[in-house]
């Protein structure tokens, strides 16, 4: 959150911008335009470090196993399991049920986001992202969207208790 001092610094920051904007000769309407402008960008600035700081990253405890079964085109689903840790990496196994017993695993690091709700799987083909919820990840699309539609709620991995 920020300080007092930092509000009382973008309070003075933007009283002396006023000023400069006021000795160089604008009209009243465009000084007090550019002052506007720059008060919606401190404030947008304000809500995001906000957001960051009150992110899944460091709110919830995202660490642990998570599984479920996704939607398969050609098989009755993929059941899929995946650890996150802590520490940046994960293992994820996949078996797709009706065609194999056969489990694929990968191992590797993730990444989140700036926002702190998003991690992605680094070097996983694409949908390779999950946003992170309380007690559960919602795998997203290619482009890193929330599924939607009937099928949405089979894209989620649930929590398994510890």
């Amino acid at each position: 959150m920020m300080k007092i001092a930092q509000m009382t610094q973008i309070s003075l920051l933007l009283l002396g911008f006023s000023f400069f904007l006021f000795a160089c000769g604008k009209s009243d309407e465009e000084r007090r335009q550019e002052v506007l402008e720059k008060i919606d960008a401190l404030e947008q600035e304000a809500a995001l470090e906000m957001a960051r700081e009150h992110s899944a990253r460091l709110a919830l405890d995202y660490a642990g196993t998570y599984k479920g079964t996704l939607p398969c085109a050609d098989c009755a689903g993929i059941q899929t399991v995946l650890q996150i840790s802590q520490d940046g990496t994960y293992v994820k196994q996949l078996t797709y049920e009706g065609k194999s017993e056969e489990v694929f695993e990968s191992k590797g690091t993730y990444t989140w986001n700036d926002m702190g709700n998003t991690i992605t799987l680094e070097g996983e083909d694409a949908p390779n992202q999950y946003f992170v919820a309380e007690g559960m990840l919602h795998h997203l699309d290619a482009e890193g969207n929330r599924i939607q539609g009937q099928l949405a709620p089979y894209y989620i991995l649930r929590k398994q208790g510890e």
